[in-house]
């Protein structure tokens, strides 16, 4: 460094740099800019410093070595500052001492604010570090972003992998049923085919004077008439879907810890060691009878319990016909019908209770509960004469329609029928 730098100079720019660090105070800021006015090499070294400082605001400098930046400092601020010499040798031959040593810095290294010869520089070492912290927030982004639109990429095919197989195996389960016999022209997804396998999802279609006897190996199967239309939606060991979409169907479970459910426009009917079959009635109604054991009906949030030998139907605005048993008389099944339509008998009542049977038992508990005053009294003395209610059970819990001691009555004589 030249000799003819003035001692006072070097105090302003040692506040040059306190300035920018925003650590002078009020009247330091106006001794220093007094100063500017009288000379121009401290000013010159204030520009140099804000150059410097907003250079190395816009640069990344993770990159940057040391020694180009302290030669930049050296040549661009010391150089042209360099217009006088200090006084005092001593404090002279010590800056130039420090400023041999920093430009000794190997090009490799890089700069390390916590060295005691650099710490003269400390607005350079500030913005120096902010702006390595924030190059490696950019370059965690970065790589965060990268890496995990890559893997993503790979994860998602995994995911969906193993979703469809999960679908499949534990929801679909693609072990097939078997046709076991047949008669006519079957097809299979509207094809004409030969193999004995039917998958969830296949579609079975007969056509006239044609049928399909169909069995799976947990201990069910179903048949399907001729002019009908059946979709496998779920099979697994023990819980196999299908819908009748039109036609008749006729299915039969005899193992308890199968449960098979068949659905249609109108309701599902399922259940588990019974034989039942359905037919739709021209898109209007669906008949329902159960030959053997117990089927659950659900229709419109609703459930009924079919005893073994009854019927019913449920008609496309949802209405459901009270069950009857198959050797009810035809007159009864009259009276029944206009029941249903009216919600009441009007005078065969007492011909109703006449012909009534034992065996509907049931049409008469159902009957109770849509009936009123004098008629649902006299349908529960007819049903009391058929059937005693047990001993935990009395006729104004009946006539108050307690649901716990009508169902009581009916597991009492439920078997009977």
């Amino acid at each position: 460094m030249q000799k003819n730098l003035k001692d006072k100079c070097f105090r302003y720019h040692h506040l040059s740099n306190r300035s920018y660090d925003k650590e002078l105070n009020e009247a330091e800021n106006v001794l220093l800019y007094e100063h500017f006015k009288n000379c121009d090499s401290c000013r010159l070294f204030y520009q140099k410093l804000q150059t410097l400082k907003n250079y190395l605001q816009t640069k990344p400098l993770l990159e940057i070595e040391a020694s180009v930046i302290l030669n930049y400092v050296l040549k661009e601020i010391d150089v042209e500052a360099s217009s006088a010499a200090l006084k005092n040798e001593t404090k002279n031959n010590s800056f130039v001492s420090e400023k041999k040593d920093l430009s000794k810095i190997d090009s490799s290294s890089k700069l390390s604010p916590q060295k005691s010869k650099q710490q003269k520089y400390g607005l350079i070492n500030k913005v120096v570090q902010k702006n390595i912290e924030i190059e490696k927030e950019k370059k965690w982004n970065t790589f965060r972003k990268k890496f995990s639109s890559k893997y993503l990429l790979l994860i998602i095919p995994i995911i969906l992998a193993i979703s469809f197989w999960y679908y499949n195996s534990v929801f679909l389960n693609t072990s097939p049923w078997k046709i076991i016999s047949s008669s006519g022209i079957k097809f299979v997804n509207g094809k004409i085919v030969s193999t004995p396998n039917i998958y969830a999802k296949d579609l079975i279609t007969t056509t006239e004077n044609s049928a399909v006897d169909v069995n799976f190996y947990s201990g069910m199967d179903f048949s399907i008439y001729d002019n009908s239309a059946v979709r496998v939606l779920k099979t697994r060991a023990d819980s196999n879907i299908i819908y009748l979409e039109y036609g008749k169907l006729g299915a039969k479970i005899w193992n308890w810890e199968s449960n098979f459910v068949v659905k249609t426009n109108f309701g599902s009917v399922f259940g588990n060691q019974a034989s039942f079959r359905l037919t739709t009635e021209n898109d209007t109604a669906i008949l329902i009878e159960n030959f053997s054991g117990l089927i659950n009906i659900k229709q419109n949030q609703k459930s009924i319990v079919l005893p073994n030998n009854y019927t019913t139907r449920i008609f496309f605005d949802g209405r459901m016909q009270t069950p009857f048993h198959k050797d009810s008389e035809l007159e009864f099944k009259k009276y029944l019908m206009n029941f249903d339509l009216s919600g009441k008998f009007e005078n065969e009542i007492e011909r109703v209770l006449e012909i009534a049977k034992p065996s509907d038992a049931f049409t008469l508990w159902l009957v109770i509960q849509k009936s009123e005053g004098i008629q649902r009294e006299a349908i529960i003395d007819k049903l009391n004469d058929l059937f005693p209610m047990p001993p935990d059970v009395i006729r104004d819990d009946i006539i108050n329609l307690d649901q716990n001691k009508m169902n009581r009555w009916f597991e009492d004589f439920e078997w009977k029928i």
